[in-house]
């Protein structure tokens, strides 16, 4: 008895350790990347540079489908596209493909709201109860996406937002929002001296 009680606090010791390498593995996997994220900021020719960098890592890292870089025109409260991530699965005649047709306002968009509250937002479109108000919605569950992450990017006084659209259905919204939560608020700086 007292052999399998050896055996089995071994086997708890040896699923511990290998739990804190993962943690481990995790937290410098995240810093490399917030290093590797500051560094292209730093070097970028421009901020608008800066931010469409770091729009396709985003993209790529977390498998988005179609990722914009926004930017809200406190004048006439538009949106301005400033930056735009495709992925090669998405139809060559999507709408997503084209320039918007519609005017896009601080009214009736998911990434507008998220920069006037200056807090992220998480959406499932299926969830949407008023498809209506959000201009691009229907157009967005027809080119197969199910949701999608918009985060505000405030710098100085200029007011940018960052959407990725997926197309997964086991995609965790959450956790990509923590995600670009971090990385925005590890990248802040430099884009304020950047700009």
């Amino acid at each position: 008895q007292a052999g399998l009680v050896a055996v089995a606090d071994l086997i708890v010791a040896d699923q511990e350790r290998e739990g804190r390498q993962a943690r481990l593995w995790t937290v410098t996997s995240r810093s490399m990347r917030a290093d590797r994220m500051m560094r292209m900021v730093s070097e970028a020719v421009s901020c608008t540079d800066a931010l469409t960098g770091l729009l396709e890592e985003l993209c790529r890292f977390h498998g988005a489908t179609i990722g914009r870089m926004w930017q809200l025109n406190s004048g006439d409260q538009t949106m301005t596209e400033i930056s735009r991530f495709n992925d090669e699965t998405l139809d060559a005649h999507s709408y997503f493909r084209q320039e918007p047709r519609e005017r896009l306002s601080s009214k009736n968009m998911f990434v507008a709201e998220a920069i006037l509250a200056n807090a992220p937002r998480s959406v499932r479109y299926a969830e949407v109860e008023d498809r209506s108000h959000f201009v691009l919605m229907d157009a967005a569950i027809s080119a197969g996406l199910i949701g999608q992450v918009s985060y505000p990017i405030h710098v100085q006084d200029q007011m940018f937002g960052v959407s990725l659209a997926f197309s997964n259905t086991e995609i965790d919204l959450y956790a990509v929002q923590a995600d670009v939560a971090g990385l925005a608020n590890t990248i802040r700086p430099a884009l304020f001296r950047k700009v």
